[in-house]
């Protein structure tokens, strides 16, 4: 079985999508390990940045289809009806699958259909939790790596995203502004149960000191576990250990120019190595977590 890993976060603008899509790229291209990517966003970000051009092409298929739907009425899952095989034009691995469960803004409407009680399932909520659970097991059944994009925000399936996993990639930006919060969503993974399962990395570190000062208060008065280069690091606060995600362009290259290319080439040499380096410790991580 592969390993699934959802990237969460209450607030938005952390770089969940950016940090899902470069980390697919790396896992697959540097690592050459399979990876499925689920969006789970209803803004599509990760299936447009993934798709580009192509994504005008889905003629209406969504996860929210199968979530809700009649397709999934046996126990068994094909995956490869409902997952588009190959998104990857990376050249260095093209033979190893970068797949994607795409979403749509259909997603948005599965949660008012279950409260409005327009969805034709005994005990919905439950229904639909089991079927992402049976989605998740099929993909890692046929995947090694299994990232899950998540909404900001939450919601019945960014809960059953956070349970699913088998490690929990909490991204924060190192301001003010991204710590503000973080306390009480450490609490509300504490109280699914989860809290074990997530650690935290920080994105668009600032060097000053003044902003290290403050997540290094954030983490001793927490107690969170951040990705480090020492194993478990529980209440880190030596920023010489800490693996911090890079700040990077805009996933702008979906929009723009769709001629195949190389790992290297897409990120530059400085990013693709730091992008590297945060894929390696969070597969380590996510083995460390797992079991």
């Amino acid at each position: 079985m592969g390993r699934a890993i959802t990237v969460a976060n209450r607030k938005g603008g952390v770089g969940k999508t950016t940090l899902v899509v470069s980390l697919a790229h790396a896992i697959t291209a540097d690592e050459g390990k399979s990876v499925c990517v689920v969006d789970l966003d209803p803004q599509a970000s990760a299936t447009t940045a993934l798709l580009g051009p192509r994504t005008r092409d889905l003629e209406g298929m969504s996860i929210a289809r199968l979530l809700i739907g009649r397709q999934l009425t046996g126990r068994t899952i094909d995956v490869s009806k409902i997952t588009i095989g190959q998104v990857s034009h990376l050249t260095n691995k093209p033979g190893v699958p970068l797949a994607l469960l795409p979403c749509s803004p259909e997603l948005w409407r599965v949660e008012d259909k279950i409260r409005d009680g327009r969805v034709l399932l005994p005990n919905p909520k439950r229904a639909v939790r089991d079927r992402f659970q049976r989605i998740i097991n099929a993909l890692k059944a046929r995947f090694e790596y299994v990232l899950i994009d998540t909404p900001p925000g939450r919601s019945l399936l960014s809960d059953s995203a956070s349970k699913q996993a088998d490690f929990i990639l909490v991204p924060s930006n190192s301001d003010a502004f991204g710590t503000w919060g973080l306390d009480l969503y450490e609490q509300e993974l504490t109280a699914l149960g989860v809290q074990h399962k997530a650690r935290w990395l920080w994105t668009l570190m600032d060097p000053r000191a003044n902003w290290q000062r403050h997540i290094e208060a954030f983490i001793d008065r927490t107690h969170v576990r951040s990705i480090s280069k020492t194993k478990s690091s529980v209440g880190a606060s030596d920023f010489e250990d800490l693996i911090t995600f890079p700040k990077l362009a805009p996933i702008g290259f979906a929009q723009g120019d769709w001629t195949p290319r190389t790992f290297v080439k897409m990120y530059g040499e400085t990013g693709a190595a730091r992008i590297s380096e945060v894929a390696q410790y969070v597969m380590r991580t996510t083995e460390e977590v797992a079991g």
